[in-house]
């Protein structure tokens, strides 16, 4: 299976879950202090600086919700060492989606983008800090 349609199996998948899921509350943060290492896990920032799309979803590669960003805001998230894979959709859109994946190292902070491209979202750039 190659990993379009294992994409959409897995974003259908949390789509349909998701309905039946608590919105995960959006996690905005002024002080860039406030976003700190952790020597166990890798921390991921992804950021929507554009105020144009709402109700982005951010998918793991588990088919987990894992946050959500609406208008201007950001999501902080910690994943474990090793291959990650992240997706990002508006709202239940399959279709919409992009996804980003790396190997990430415990002790850092990456940083990523979400931004609008015709007919859904794009997820740009695990930048480590």
């Amino acid at each position: 299976m190659t990993w379009v349609p294992r994409a959409f199996a897995l974003l259908a998948l949390a789509a349909l879950s998701a309905g039946c899921a608590p919105t995960l509350a959006v996690v905005e943060t002024h002080d860039r202090s406030a976003i700190v290492a952790d020597p166990r896990k890798a921390i991921v920032v992804i950021a929507q600086p554009s105020s144009r799309l709402r109700a982005v979803n951010i998918i793991d590669g588990h088919g987990q919700l894992v946050g959500q960003l609406d208008e201007r805001s950001h999501v902080v998230l910690r994943a474990s060492e090793g291959p990650n894979l992240f997706y990002a959709a508006l709202g239940a859109l399959p279709s919409s989606a992009d996804r980003l994946e790396g190997t990430l190292i415990a002790g850092r902070v990456y940083y990523a983008t979400v931004s609008e491209r015709p007919g859904g979202v794009e997820l740009l750039a695990l930048t480590p800090r």
